[in-house]
């Protein structure tokens, strides 16, 4: 029987491989925020204020989580109170 994340919107219809699974869960985070920092960071935002010297403080990191996680990303919170993120396919 598929876990209830595995069937959420926007992931994808075929059953994971066990070295899916295990790539997917090394992408561990804190919290969203923690998370939506780490993509801000890859995404090039963080470079591109310093570069054109805007303070790090503009870049509204509530609204970029909020985003990542509506349109791109799921979490799945741990017994430890970390979260999982799983990119949606």
């Amino acid at each position: 029987m598929r876990s209830i994340w595995l069937t959420l919107p926007g992931v994808s219809t075929t059953d994971p491989t066990p070295d899916t699974v295990t790539t997917a869960f090394a992408d561990i985070h804190d919290t969203r925020h923690t998370f939506a920092r780490t993509e801000r960071d890859r995404y090039g935002w963080t470079a591109a204020f310093a570069t054109a010297g805007i303070p790090e403080r503009y870049f509204d990191l509530v609204a970029f989580t909020e985003h990542l996680f509506r349109a791109d990303m799921h979490k799945v919170e741990l017994d430890d109170g970390r979260i999982a993120v799983f990119r949606r396919a």
